[in-house]
């Protein structure tokens, strides 16, 4: 039997959060209605799935008709596969949303312009009714004083008793890139628009929906905020007068930031034990969180909901912090979506769709003069794929939109981009003189790899008499494939990612780094070469690299995917892990209870050998990895917010046991393997 490991993050200190309350939304709206029916592609099982999914959702935002709330939000966490639809999901809920009389919809799309044009193209799609008034914060299409005149307008209208039909009224969208100047923007459109009186703006339901959640929105300075590593001059004596309210206001803090970053303070209660102490008086915080943080200030009637397909990050948060999750809905992908599932679930599914590449493939980048012969097969194959896709008449179904794409994925540095498209361009050459020198022993021996790689395709296809046999056509398909140009995808010396005309080339092939790591769908990805190493083996990082999960099963006869043995290891067993998380979280979800109570526990075999996330986004972020359930609890030192009954009773429990022996006890500080290890124990 193989052992699993357990990766721990502190269990949170209260299990005392609200249960979610959950109320009814409008199904049957027109906006939403007719989003559902404008989805030709999708089948109707997956629509009735994605309506119910919807309605799951927005059902556990706030509820826009609780008016008399003087402050109400929340913040959800939407938890889909890579590419399996989450976009889709968004689209969905902003029609649901506006039906139910949201009155700001605002979505954060990525830091990258392709990922940012990529969402904001389809859901300009959806957004063509005169319930919306769009703005777009991206690009160059920000009009300040145009947004400014029609906010006031807008705000006029939605306070307006006359107009009778709250339907009329208009929804706000605004399609923001998620960086801090671009949501300052928004920020400030709302308070020139309101003329400084915020008030205006607490009784108008909105939600933000951050897509990629677990990315640059998290404060990754956190680790910074650790009191124990402050000098004296960074820290403040709380005076016997001080209350936690008059300390955070002296410092332009509230009062769970000033738990958050000191965090043996448990509760307000708890406060006065710190008099003539030394506390930790300064927030760091990254630039997106604070505008973030900022942003969610303008409404106290939002909900905010992230989305993501790695929520490690999101789930380790401390969870006073405003971006732990209170609620999470699982997206479920449609019946024809390509995953961990469908690649690496069983052996037989990695025979037929991996392939491996050298062990020794640094050698070869760092003598930069042979192909690596792996990367010649991935390239041979991606040929002979798009010859026989184009011979099946596959690249003229223009009702399909289908395409066929190649990425090489090798490092982040613009040196190895290059090197591999050279020996990309190196390989096309030397193909296309075999090709045409008919009379040549290249040219029979190339004719024969041919067919040897058409053998190897049927022999693994679900339908092998519909792949064609190499003929003149085929021959003539084989050079349309070769006139494909390798496309470096995201050099550190360029202006922009380039954008990739899906529309107009039918084959593709993308080299790149970063901007093939997150968020961007490669359209028609049938071949990846996956040669960038595990670097710190960070979990959230690998798995957001596996662009070749998705909606290909046109292209299923084809797909190959060419990486590393230590990769393969990490994508089978994160099929399990991931089920794993997935289902820990269903078992939360289907109990209604709040995910601020879920513990932390990350169950799997090999979890030991990848960081679950970094290690940056909370300043105690220490993970315990054991072979089987701890017998004991493990001792978290981060404040978590709790009540003030549960701080009472727990003090009185803890007297009770004091008085029971006496008082018979050594002070943590005598103990030299103690204090030499845990600076907070010294004056204990």
């Amino acid at each position: 039997m193989e052992t699993e490991d357990l990766i721990i993050n502190e269990p949170t200190n209260r299990n005392d959060h609200e249960e979610i309350s959950t109320w009814s939304p409008i199904s049957n709206g027109r906006i939403f209605e007719n989003y559902l029916n404008s989805k030709k592609k999708i089948s109707e099982t997956d629509k009735e799935d994605l309506k119910e999914n919807s309605l799951k959702i927005l059902s556990k935002c706030i509820n826009p008709t609780n008016l008399y709330k003087t402050k109400l939000t929340s913040t959800g966490l939407c938890f889909g596969q890579i590419q399996s639809g989450k976009t889709t999901s968004m689209e969905a809920v902003f029609t649901l949303a506006a039906d139910n009389n949201f009155r700001v919809l605002i979505l954060l799309s990525g830091s990258v312009g392709p990922l940012v044009s990529q969402n904001t193209k389809r859901l300009d799609k959806v957004l063509k009714s005169r319930k919306y008034k769009v703005m777009r914060n991206h690009d160059d299409l920000w009009d300040a004083d145009k947004n400014r005149a029609d906010l006031i307008q807008i705000l006029k209208d939605w306070e307006n008793p006359n107009i009778i039909d709250d339907s009329r009224k208009k929804t706000i969208v605004i399609l923001s890139m998620k960086n801090p100047s671009r949501i300052r923007k928004i920020n400030k459109l709302f308070q020139d628009a309101s003329f400084n009186d915020v008030t205006r703006l607490d009784k108008i339901p909105c939600i933000i929906v951050d897509d990629e959640c677990d990315h640059h929105s998290l404060n990754s300075k956190t680790y910074k905020n650790d009191p124990d590593t402050k000098d004296d001059h960074e820290l403040y004596t709380v005076q016997p007068d001080d209350t936690i309210e008059s300390v955070a206001e002296k410092f332009d803090l509230d009062v769970e930031t000033l738990i958050e970053i000191n965090p043996d303070i448990q509760s307000v209660a708890s406060f006065k034990k710190f008099i003539g102490k030394k506390i930790n008086k300064e927030f760091l915080n990254t630039a997106t969180h604070l505008a973030i943080t900022n942003l969610r200030k303008c409404f106290n009637f939002h909900t905010f909901l992230g989305y993501t397909a790695t929520p490690n990050a999101s789930l380790v948060l401390p969870t006073i912090n405003h971006l732990s999750p209170s609620f999470s809905e699982i997206i479920n992908p449609g019946k024809e979506y390509t995953g961990l599932e469908f690649f690496f679930s069983k052996q037989s599914k990695l025979d037929k769709f991996v392939d491996d590449i050298e062990e020794d493939i640094r050698k070869y980048e760092d003598i930069d003069e042979e192909c690596p012969p792996s990367l010649d097969d991935a390239y041979f194959h991606f040929l002979i794929s798009v010859a026989c896709s184009i011979e099946m008449g596959k690249a003229n179904d223009e009702e399909e939109n289908q395409n066929m794409s190649m990425i090489i994925h090798p490092s982040r540095l613009n040196k190895d981009q290059n090197q591999y498209k050279r020996w990309i361009e190196g390989r096309r050459d030397i193909y296309s003189l075999q090709l045409s020198d008919e009379g040549s022993e290249d040219y029979q021996n190339l004719i024969k790899r041919i067919n040897q790689k058409i053998k190897d395709i049927k022999k693994k296809s679900n339908d092998p008499d519909n792949i064609p046999v190499y003929s003149d056509n085929l021959k003539s398909a084989l050079f349309e494939a070769l006139s494909v140009i390798p496309v470096e995808f995201n050099r550190h010396d360029k202006a922009r990612i380039p954008t990739i005309e899906y529309e107009n080339d039918y084959a593709n092939i993308l080299i790149g780094g970063f901007g093939l790591d997150r968020g961007y769908t490669v359209e028609g990805l049938t071949v990846t070469y996956m040669s960038r190493s595990i670097g710190g083996g960070q979990e959230d990082t690998l798995l957001q690299r596996a662009r070749f999960f998705g909606y290909n099963k046109n292209n299923e006869d084809f797909i190959k995917i060419f990486m590393g043995q230590e990769l393969q290891f990490f994508f089978e067993t994160e099929y399990k892990n991931n089920n794993n998380l997935m289902n820990s979280l269903k078992l939360h979800m289907d109990k209604n209870k709040n995910l601020k109570d879920m513990k932390r526990v990350w169950l799997g075999k090999g979890r030991g050998n990848f960081k679950i996330t970094r290690n940056t986004i909370r300043n105690d972020l220490n993970l315990s990895v054991v072979k089987e359930c701890p017998k004991s609890s493990i001792r978290g030192r981060y404040a978590q917010a709790s009540e003030e009954k549960i701080i009472q009773f727990n003090s009185e429990i803890c007297k009770k046991f004091i008085n029971k022996n006496d008082n018979q006890f050594l002070d943590l500080k005598d103990f030299d393997k103690i204090n030499k290890r845990f600076s907070w124990a010294k004056d204990k």
